[in-house]
């Protein structure tokens, strides 16, 4: 930004920021934020886009100032605490990192500060703790036994490395009570009562498990006596590809593959496909319009991510990014968003490398949505069983 328009903006930071502060209002909020922006007052910008967003929580433009503001403010953050790394190394600035790198959606540079962290600073019980957030973030995504059990042992290695902290525990008993084993749950949460006996989510957790254990052992499913197998319900898990008894998991499918459907015709010009669709865990495939009946297409997409995520989880390669086959009919490429794989059918080998490119923009959210016609009855959905 040049001198002129610096100093217009210093001359008036004063009047909009009374004006945000008077009369607040969308047209207010952006003139603040933009302006403090442009003057690199980064947290004073993330600060007001906070207030407006508690405000304005559901206007668009709105939230579009907020994520604008907080980029800033993330990446403010991050180059703050990579300079604090090069002075002086401490825990606390590899996490400020992982924190920032996440809110800039590089998780792969949250895990690589994490893992340094801990290399350098192995009694950093936050460290271990925030890197079981991370790996309980892809295994929901995945659902890899592999990704379970590093849950499980930076959770306790974090309970170990501060008792007196008891949320870390309590993580650990919610995390074994969503894989199914809730007696080991409900004695990680009788053990934190024995340190902290009036903790309020310790004494309410401790309760609601108490119920859940004692209507398994009535029906059978939960052991009466020790505790159960976990790595065998990690498996399990990781096999059906769902999580058992999650009411949420059906939600979350839905919701991300609304979401990418509106992406498709996007898609479809950007690569020039000859078919764009979204495939969900348990086969089903869409495109824009809705569910796709029975077909060689949907049929191969479904079959191939399936096949090629299991070979993954099997072989503990780590979470399945992309998969492409090409055959004499054309080239399909495969790309995993959370839950769900998006795919295009391309007939030109010297297309592939912009179909990649494309189905990345997609699951990253930087292609331009469409609304979404109304999709058909789940009831055909249903009748079309891809598995």
């Amino acid at each position: 930004m040049g001198f002129l328009a610096r100093s217009r903006d210093r001359l008036l930071l004063p009047r909009r920021l009374a004006r945000w502060r008077d009369a607040p209002s969308t047209a207010t909020l952006n003139d603040a934020v933009q302006t403090l922006l442009r003057l690199g007052d980064v947290e004073r910008a993330w600060t007001i886009a906070r207030q407006g967003i508690a405000k304005w929580k559901d206007d668009d433009f709105v939230r579009e100032i907020y994520r604008i503001a907080g980029r800033a403010h993330a990446e403010h953050g991050l180059a703050a605490a990579q300079a604090e790394i090069q002075s002086r190394p401490t825990a606390a600035a590899f996490l400020k990192i992982a924190r920032f790198s996440v809110l800039l959606r590089d998780v792969a540079a949250a895990f690589a500060a994490l893992e340094e962290c801990l290399r350098r600073f192995p009694a950093s019980a936050a460290a271990h703790a925030a890197l079981a957030e991370l790996h309980e973030q892809r295994w929901l995504r995945d659902l890899a036994a592999a990704d379970g059990r590093i849950v499980l042992a930076h959770l306790r290695k974090a309970w170990r490395l501060d008792g007196a902290e008891p949320t870390r525990p309590l993580r650990l008993a919610a995390f074994l009570a969503r894989v199914g084993a809730l007696r080991a749950a409900l004695n990680v949460a009788e053990e934190v009562l024995h340190l902290h006996e009036s903790q309020p989510d310790a004494l309410s957790l401790r309760d609601s498990l108490a119920r859940m254990v004692a209507a398994g052992v009535e029906a059978g499913s939960t052991p009466a006596e020790g505790e159960e197998d976990v790595e065998s319900l990690l498996r399990q898990i990781e096999e059906s590809g769902r999580v058992v008894g999650d009411p949420g998991d059906a939600a979350r499918v839905a919701r991300e593959s609304e979401r990418l459907r509106a992406f498709l015709p996007a898609l479809r010009e950007r690569t020039g496909c000859e078919k764009a669709l979204v495939v969900e865990p348990k086969g089903h495939a869409l495109d824009e319009r809705g569910a796709l009946g029975a077909g060689p297409l949907p049929a191969l997409a479904a079959s191939l991510a399936r096949s090629a995520q299991f070979t993954v989880r099997r072989l503990d390669l780590g979470p399945l990014q992309s998969v492409t086959m090409v055959t004499t009919g054309g080239s399909l490429l495969l790309q995993r968003a959370q839950r769900c794989v998006v795919g295009v059918l391309l007939d030109q080998p010297e297309e592939i490398e912009r179909g990649r490119t494309g189905l990345e923009e997609l699951v990253a959210g930087r292609l331009p949505a469409t609304p979404l016609v109304a999709a058909r009855p789940a009831a055909a959905r249903g009748a079309k069983d891809l598995r």
